[in-house]
């Protein structure tokens, strides 16, 4: 778990790469809440590294934006994001492996490309 301030600094972090991304793609704000499904207060305050966002939040901005999940995140939490994923994936299907094989299969899946 972060510390309040590593929480914060990640999350200032975030929301400036964000903006960087969503400005480079010249897209305004109230176009990416459109795009993400999201409210333009929402945007603001992520950008102002204000919110604590879930993972489903970043999936959509990256989506929407449709830049690299490295562009907006480092590595570790790239890779959180993407464990996250997996197990939402899992959780939605019927598959013969079980718990965290299931989420590790559909993790490598992810990474070549496939779909579980």
């Amino acid at each position: 778990m972060l510390q309040t301030s590593e929480r914060e600094k990640a999350l200032k972090t975030f929301g400036g790469n964000v903006r960087r991304e969503r400005t480079s793609h010249r897209i305004s704000q109230q176009k990416l809440a459109k795009l993400a499904q999201l409210n333009v207060r929402t945007i603001v305050k992520i950008e102002a590294g204000e919110l604590n966002i879930r993972t489903e939040t970043i999936e959509r901005i990256q989506r929407a934006i449709g830049c690299a999940l490295s562009r907006l995140v480092d590595s570790n939490a790239s890779e959180m994001v993407k464990i996250a994923a997996c197990e939402r994936k899992v959780a939605r299907q019927k598959h013969p492996l079980a718990g965290s094989q299931r989420v590790a299969c559909a993790f490598n899946n992810l990474n070549r490309g496939s779909s579980a």
